[in-house]
């Protein structure tokens, strides 16, 4: 047996003694909205591979086997706090092979698509940052609840701190959007299939008690800053045109379409 205090590596680190670093991933872990089926009267979920993330989430995920050989997690109701946001266009295209993929391109064009990634962090997933990604439908649902946090949680903050604030001040609560008797709301593609985009919640009470609910605490406040600084870089980043894979098929009887970026063929561009 070799003599653990004579290994080569003890000396070089040793004589350097190299601070002890804690490195983010190659890339962060990543979340998407996959949708619920009709005929099985079914919401949407959002959904991450159990391999991409860093520790067992909490509360509200739940494990869910949607993926042949690919344990995942899944919450039907999530909160959101957004640190940035970045968009970038693409053309669905086809390879050589005849594998789909996607072109992307510098800015929009007739035809183009648009893919958005929200930095952000999520509820039960840890006090580190995640990528929500969202396309098509999903994507304009997912801007819209955006939109509206910021008119009716952010602007309203803002005004009575009398500064303006960064996004993850607060939580965006996020669910399958349902109609005023609670039941699914299904939006056809025009592709022959449907999808059940997420929506914006907001807690009940005057403006005060919904600012309090969904208020971050401080240490989500203070990594968020961290976050942003870390990643500012992030922002503006564009992705160049390499082939991506096929995504994978569900093997629950078509209870949920699949949202992976990868995968637009039932969506259309907004």
């Amino acid at each position: 047996m070799s003599n653990v205090s004579t290994a080569k590596f003890l000396t070089a680190v040793n004589a350097v003694n190299p601070p002890e670093f804690s490195d983010q991933p190659d890339e962060l872990p990543r979340i998407g909205w996959r949708n619920g089926a009709k005929q099985a009267r079914t919401g949407g979920f959002f959904y991450a591979k159990a391999d991409d993330l860093l520790d067992r989430p909490a509360a509200p995920w739940e494990p869910v086997t949607i993926y042949d050989d690919e344990p995942g997690y899944q919450a039907k109701r999530l909160s959101v706090a957004v640190v940035s946001v970045r968009t970038q266009p693409f053309m669905p295209d086809t390879d050589a092979s005849g594998k789909k993929h996607m072109r992307w391109l510098t800015q929009w064009e007739p035809g183009a698509q648009l893919y958005t990634e929200w930095l952000c962090f999520a509820e039960g997933l840890g006090n580190y940052p995640v990528i929500l990604y969202s396309k098509g439908l999903t994507g304009k649902a997912l801007a819209d609840a955006l939109r509206t946090f910021r008119a009716k949680v952010l602007k309203p903050a803002e005004r009575i701190a009398g500064r303006r604030l960064p996004s993850w001040t607060f939580w965006m609560p996020l669910a399958t959007l349902v109609n005023e008797k609670g039941a699914v709301m299904y939006t056809d593609t025009g592709h022959g299939s449907v999808v059940t985009p997420p929506a914006l919640y907001l807690p009940s009470g005057d403006e005060i008690a919904i600012l309090d609910a969904l208020a971050v605490d401080e240490t989500v406040l203070a990594l968020g800053v961290s976050v942003r600084e870390e990643y500012a870089a992030w922002h503006t980043e564009k992705r160049g045109n390499q082939p991506a894979p096929v995504a994978p098929t569900p093997d629950i009887n078509g209870a949920a379409l699949d949202e992976d970026p990868n995968d637009y063929s039932d969506e259309i561009p907004y």
